[in-house]
């Protein structure tokens, strides 16, 4: 992944009124055993025990680099908390958020695929983040069918053959981002809201009878964070002028972290 200059002090970085962060890192590179023996000291008891939990080690070492990474960035945006201090909880529906020992506004949402973590902050806005492999494009039609709003299984079925299975990790990864602002789960039925594609990089949600909310409220990118990796953000909320910039860095966890160089992705607008 190519990347500008690495920050010069760790805790320079802030979020804003109007500003979406997100980090990127690609675990699978992660290898070093000091470095991952310090990310296991930095989980929380709860987390070392769900760390244990997994049967196959290339989830162990994904959820420690996730947690790591969690703990690691919020701390670039708060210069008396140490990695390891941050506390959790969880609304009904299992999505944290920070509890301590700040009380200072701080939103995220992290996801993660084989070979990828994201992870979007924002000061005070609610975020749903998630990123997909464009591998997962099989029986794409008939999930569309049975999950998706009638409006995109049909808008799917109308491209060309050759083109449906990205659109359909496009319309996928947009809704597990709307879902998880949201912070709801499954309990928001996903046939229940669409996503329609306007011109240039535009998308509008809309919302049937089952799901009470304002499409005028959200704002929607879908982005890469590598060749295989497409990345939907989602974020409920008014700014000044109606955008949102977002600013993307790849991070290895307490290690180092810089802007990512891609001209069409370092500054863009949602």
């Amino acid at each position: 992944m190519p990347g500008g200059p690495e920050s010069a002090e760790p805790n320079i970085i802030r979020s804003c009124r109007n500003t979406i962060d997100l980090w990127f890192c690609a675990n699978e590179k992660i290898v070093d055993p000091p470095l991952l023996k310090r990310y296991y000291r930095q989980l929380a008891p709860d987390e070392r025990e769900q760390h244990g939990r997994f049967c196959f080690e290339r989830h162990r070492h994904q959820y420690l680099i996730t947690r790591a990474m969690v703990r690691n960035v919020l701390s670039l945006y708060a210069d008396s908390v140490s990695p390891e201090e941050w506390r959790f909880s969880r609304n009904e529906y299992g999505k944290p958020w920070v509890s301590g020992p700040i009380t200072r506004p701080v939103r995220f949402n992290v996801a993660h695929t084989r070979g990828m973590i994201v992870l979007g902050v924002t000061g005070s806005h609610e975020i749903g983040v998630d990123v997909e492999s464009q591998g997962r494009g099989h029986a794409s039609l008939e999930i569309a069918d049975r999950f998706f709003s009638p409006a995109e299984a049909q808008s799917l079925r109308s491209l060309p053959i050759d083109h449906q299975a990205s659109r359909f990790c496009d319309l996928w990864t947009l809704k597990e981002a709307y879902i998880k602002a949201r912070g709801m789960g499954l309990s928001l039925p996903l046939d229940g809201f669409g996503f329609e594609f306007l011109s240039g990089d535009g998308l509008a949600i809309s919302f049937g009878e089952a799901i009470s909310d304002d499409p005028r409220q959200w704002r929607f990118r879908l982005l890469r964070a590598s060749e295989e990796h497409k990345v939907a953000v989602g974020i409920k909320g008014d700014s000044a002028d109606g955008q949102f910039d977002i600013a993307i860095r790849e991070i290895i966890p307490a290690e180092r972290h810089k802007l990512v160089n891609w001209p069409l992705l370092r500054c863009t607008s949602i």
